[in-house]
C-alpha cells in the first residue's frame, strides 16, 4: 500500500489517512471473540478491527455472531454490514473423525500441535507468509507441524523453500485433495 511496508506504519494511523478511500472489510471473527483482550498485541488487533469498521464503505460479515458483535460495538456500522452465507459447504465435511487418525496419514504425531492450511497455493492467499512464519514458530515451539492442503501457481516454489530453509521435517505439502 503506498509502497510502505504493513510494520513500518501502525495499521489504525494507515485506516486514518485513507479516509477518502473506499474500501470493504471483510471479517470472520473479531478478536474479542478470539480472546479474552490481555494482552497488548490482542488490544492492537482490536483497535485495528474497530478502526476498520468504523471506516470501511462496506462490512462483509461470514458469521452472524460477529455481525452482532459489530453491531454492538461500532454502532454507526450497523448499516454496513451485509450478512454473507458460508463460503464452505460445512454439510461436506465429515466431523467424527479422530484427529491423530488424520494427522498420522501426514506422518505427524497425534498430539504435535498443527498448522492446517487449506486453500489455494497462490500469493493472494498467503501461504508464503505461513512458510516465512514457520522458522520463528518452530522456535517457539519444536513440535510443531504444517500441513498445505492445495494446489496453485506457489506448490514447487514452497516445495522449494521448505527444503531450502530445512522445514522438510515440520511441513507437508500434500497438494490437492479430494473429499
Amino acid at each position: 500500500i503506498l509502497g510502505f511496508e504493513w510494520s513500518a506504519i501502525p495499521a489504525i494511523s494507515l485506516l486514518r489517512a485513507i479516509r477518502n478511500v473506499s474500501f470493504v472489510l471483510s471479517i470472520h471473527s473479531l478478536e474479542r471473540q478470539r480472546s479474552n483482550l490481555t494482552d497488548g498485541l490482542s488490544r492492537y488487533i482490536e483497535e485495528t478491527e474497530l478502526g476498520g469498521l468504523r471506516e470501511a464503505r462496506l462490512v462483509l460479515c461470514q458469521d452472524a455472531s460477529t455481525a452482532d458483535v459489530a453491531r454492538r460495538c461500532v454502532p454507526e456500522c450497523a448499516d454496513r454490514i451485509e450478512l454473507m452465507s458460508p463460503m464452505t459447504m460445512i454439510q461436506d465435511f465429515r466431523f467424527m473423525l479422530d484427529p491423530g487418525e488424520v494427522k498420522k496419514r501426514f506422518q505427524i504425531g497425534p498430539t504435535d500441535p498443527t498448522l492446517l492450511f487449506v486453500g489455494d497455493l497462490s500469493e493472494g492467499y498467503g501461504p508464503d507468509l505461513v512458510m516465512k512464519a514457520m522458522p520463528e514458530l518452530l522456535r517457539k515451539n519444536k513440535q510443531l507441524r504444517c500441513i498445505f492442503i492445495g494446489d496453485g501457481d506457489l506448490l514447487w516454489p514452497l516445495r522449494v523453500q521448505s527444503r531450502y530453509q530445512l522445514l522438510d521435517y515440520a511441513v507437508r505439502l500434500a497438494g490437492h485433495l479430494d473429499g
